[in-house]
């Protein structure tokens, strides 16, 4: 506990409230939580390729960086019925925001400690971003506006598999229309 704990201890701001965390942590667990932290080793570079975040990962990131974030989204989430591997999770977290604006990310991560995704979350958590505050802000826009037009394709995609597999009925020709518009406006 003391070895997991000692670089999070590292990061406060030296004074009062990280000198009581240390002697808590070397009552609970009899190690001396004052020596300095070893520095994290960096990652082994040009061994492997950096990995791609998906867009909803990377969604997630920010949120979980600043929660606060997620009230910015108009509701509903026009992206809700989008089928990529994360969107549930997101669709949680949103949820979660919402119901606590003034939630930290300790919390939204204490929230999600006992979900299938907990461990993921917290990995996520700690990774550092680039920018700051505001240029999250318009990353995080830029990102729901392709999640939405990825929604709007796949309805459209759907419809024309039904248009080829069976024909389709007025209501579906005119909602295939629409959505053919809305694509177009948002190129």
């Amino acid at each position: 506990m003391a070895e997991r704990a000692r670089p999070l201890l590292a990061q406060l701001p030296d004074g009062a409230f990280a000198d009581l965390m240390r002697q808590e942590l070397q009552r609970q667990t009899g190690v001396d939580a004052t020596r300095p932290a070893e520095p994290p080793k960096p990652p082994p570079r040009g061994r492997e390729p950096a990995q791609k975040r998906s867009l909803v990962r990377s969604v997630i990131a920010l949120l979980l960086q600043q929660p606060a974030l997620g009230l910015q989204l108009e509701q509903p989430y026009r992206f809700a019925g989008l089928r990529l591997t994360g969107v549930p999770l997101l669709l949680e977290i949103l949820e979660v925001v919402q119901q606590r604006p003034e939630i930290s990310t300790g919390a939204l991560l204490e929230h999600f400690t006992e979900h299938e995704q907990g461990e993921a979350l917290r990995k996520l958590a700690t990774q550092v971003l680039p920018g700051e505050d505001a240029s999250w802000a318009r990353e995080l826009h830029d990102a729901v506006v392709q999640l939405e037009r990825q929604s709007l394709q796949q309805r459209i995609d759907e419809l024309q598999d039904k248009q080829r597999a069976q024909g389709l009925d007025d209501t579906d020709k005119y909602e295939l229309r629409m959505l053919l518009q809305a694509l177009a406006g948002r190129a």
